[in-house]
């Protein structure tokens, strides 16, 4: 539903990418990217309903120093990106299922521009959940390792400010990366070879290699100073 393919076959000019769009963009495999998407938005915004809380849990609340405080940010904003991609998702699925979008190699049409647009937002914001998926793990580890009460850089920055400038700046920066060798420089067309395509796989498949190797390695690291603290 995600895949940076997706995004490449919005290239006009090439025969064959033409072709696999109009493969992919058929009615059974866009009902199940809908009906995935709508379970997904169901239950992204039933997390970010507001909790009900009685006024001596509220006080209880503000009196403790919860350390795990800032983990339950970062969870908030991993469920509000995830959102975002499964909104991108619902609206390219309705969009094709609606309409005849498989016109996309003749020019940049008004279909071309919305494969790339919601392409590149669909990219953006599933990058931004793998990051949100590192810093959680990060954050446990400074915690477990009794580094909580440091601030960043010597300066008076929260952690969570520091966790937003790694998982929305570097998804900007990989998708933004990644569209530009795609699209550079005649705009829609693909360039001779396949060679652009590479940059644009590698801003989405990075990402999701980092965080299956570095998670587990942070998550055993802080388990182990669990049971040293315990």
């Amino acid at each position: 539903m995600a895949s940076p393919e997706l995004v490449s076959f919005c290239c006009v000019g090439d025969d064959h990418l033409s072709g696999w769009v109009i493969n992919y963009q058929n009615s059974p495999y866009n009902i199940v990217c809908l009906a995935s998407s709508v379970f997904s938005i169901v239950g992204t915004v039933v997390q970010l309903l507001p909790k009900r809380v009685t006024p001596a849990e509220s006080m209880r609340l503000r009196r403790s120093r919860d350390p795990f405080t800032s983990q339950k940010k970062i969870v908030m904003w991993l469920i509000v990106a995830d959102l975002l991609a499964c909104l991108g998702i619902f609206l390219r699925s309705m969009v094709w299922l609606a309409g005849d979008d498989h016109h996309l190699k003749d020019s940049a049409t008004p279909a071309t521009v919305f494969c790339a647009f919601i392409g590149g937002w669909i990219q953006l914001f599933y990058i931004t959940t793998y990051f949100w998926t590192f810093c959680y793990a990060v954050d446990v580890f400074i915690i477990m390792k009794g580094f909580n009460g440091l601030r960043c850089c010597q300066y008076n920055i929260s952690k969570l400010w520091v966790y937003h400038v790694i998982s929305w700046g570097m998804a900007i920066v990989l998708t933004g990366e990644g569209l530009t060798f795609l699209f550079y420089p005649s705009g829609w067309e693909c360039e001779d070879g396949k060679s652009h395509l590479v940059p644009n796989y590698l801003s989405t498949y990075i990402p999701i290699v980092l965080v299956m190797i570095l998670n587990p390695i942070l998550y055993i690291s802080s388990s182990r100073s669990g049971k040293t603290t315990y």
